[in-house]
């Protein structure tokens, strides 16, 4: 493009000197084109040219940790797409999400050959984008989703039997005949920067 004919198009990119080197490509996720701040020899622009021609590649599915599929913003869609999902939406400083870990780690191991449903996880402190989509309030959250909809919001004790007996009622199996201990409800509420404090409890 020669900037002294094209004014008005140089400006619009942001040119500031000459040359300048940018790479346009319509299939790529960012807003900005590509600028060139190489060596102006033929190998670097090649490899330049290459660079950005690669496919970018598709994040990879997750891979269950002690049974358990952690998910994250790049996994999170792709994973309940299809199929019965049990996701657990916590924070990492959050004193009954800690409570709740080695339930729920069991749960997922018990669940670990029922192809029916997977027991997941999303921390969203790292994560928060998720957590927002689904309106996460309070920690932790614990969400049901079906062929990439939620469907409910588990509201019973944190006991393993009364988990186990809300999965196997919402895939359609049998459960246990033992009663579920209905514990109060805790969860804590989402702020930025607090501590797992009394003061941040509702019952």
């Amino acid at each position: 493009v020669d900037c002294t004919v094209e004014t008005q198009l140089c400006a619009e990119n942001g040119v500031k000197g000459y040359p300048t080197i940018k790479f346009f490509n319509p299939n790529d996720d960012r807003e900005e084109p590509v600028l060139f701040k190489g060596k102006r020899d033929l190998d670097a622009l090649e490899s330049f040219i290459s660079e950005q021609l690669k496919e970018p590649e598709a994040p990879k599915p997750p891979e269950p940790k002690h049974k358990l599929y952690e998910l994250t913003k790049a996994t999170f869609k792709d994973h309940i797409l299809k199929g019965n999902h049990f996701i657990k939406f916590y924070a990492p400083w959050c004193g009954h999400c800690k409570k709740l870990a080695p339930v729920w780690n069991d749960l997922a191991t018990g669940f670990q050959h029922n192809d029916d449903v997977t027991i997941a996880k999303v921390d969203c402190t790292t994560d928060k984008e998720v957590c927002d989509q689904f309106e996460v309030r309070g920690y932790p959250t614990l969400l049901f989703f079906k062929n990439g909809e939620k469907v409910d919001k588990y509201q019973g004790g944190r006991d393993h039997v009364a988990l186990k007996n809300y999965v196997m009622n919402m895939v359609g199996g049998a459960t246990d005949s033992d009663k579920p201990t209905q514990e109060p409800v805790k969860e804590v509420k989402k702020e930025e920067g607090t501590q797992d404090t009394e003061s941040n409890v509702s019952y």
